[in-house]
């Protein structure tokens, strides 16, 4: 079942096949096969209780006036799995989803997707200390991937944008601006032997105007066409992309 409409559901007095009220204590079927069994008020799940829907999905946890709210857990049918604060049914505030490849966030959610500060571990080890909105990575953040390669930078709909640094495995290091998650505009690279490119990205690579100073002192000043330098720099007036 799919997590973002489980809102529908609940009211008993309208939709219910079956239900067996003892005090507190209701046991309901629904039109679905879906089965409650917990504690109600007035006609609706209020309080403790565990909804069973038929794929083998199941929401345990706290309910109130006929909606998930509260501390509770839901676990899908295909073994994914949400737990923290709920609101209005759906997972609103602190909370943890786990995934049965081996992902796993912790932190803030809106409506059931990652919102505001968390930490996102994935399968392959990867670990993003970082901002998020509507389930993206979206602001300032730290990602340290599994092959070792860590960027501080910020993001836009999951994507890197604005400026930032790249630690390389090797020991390269890039600082600067990213856009479309490129290298993209103005940056520094500095390789591990000490040299340093300054001058323009485009799509990761030197693009545009551009100076080398290495590490024994002489420099280098051009154009650089898709990361391969061409010529003499271009007086200012001449557009690098152009060529």
């Amino acid at each position: 079942m799919d997590f973002l409409t489980m809102k529908r559901f609940f009211v008993l007095t309208t939709v219910l096949v079956s239900v067996h009220v003892q005090g507190k204590h209701c046991e309901a079927q629904l039109p679905d096969s879906s089965v409650y069994t917990g504690n109600c008020e007035d006609g609706l799940f209020h309080g403790q209780g565990k909804l069973i829907w038929r794929d083998g999905s199941y929401y345990e946890g706290e309910f109130r006036q006929g909606l998930m709210e509260g501390l509770g857990m839901y676990k899908a049918g295909v073994g994914w799995t949400h737990q923290g604060e709920f609101r209005d049914g759906s997972l609103n505030g602190q909370g943890e989803y786990t995934d049965v490849t081996g992902d796993h966030y912790k932190g803030s959610f809106k409506d059931g997707l990652f919102h505001g500060v968390g930490v996102f571990t994935g399968r392959n080890g990867e670990i993003c200390r970082a901002e998020y909105k509507d389930g993206m990575l979206h602001g300032k953040g730290r990602c340290h991937y599994s092959d070792n390669t860590v960027v501080n930078a910020e993001w836009r709909q999951g994507l890197l944008s604005g400026t930032g640094q790249t630690l390389l495995p090797n020991g390269d290091v890039y600082e600067g601006q990213f856009a479309n998650g490129y290298w993209n505009g103005i940056g520094t690279f500095t390789y591990s032997n000490g040299d340093i490119y300054i001058g323009e990205f485009r799509h990761g690579l030197f693009h545009g105007q551009g100076e080398v100073k290495y590490a024994d002192g002489t420099t280098l000043k051009g154009v650089w066409i898709d990361g391969e330098y061409q010529q003499e720099a271009l007086p200012d007036s001449c557009d690098a992309d152009a060529i």
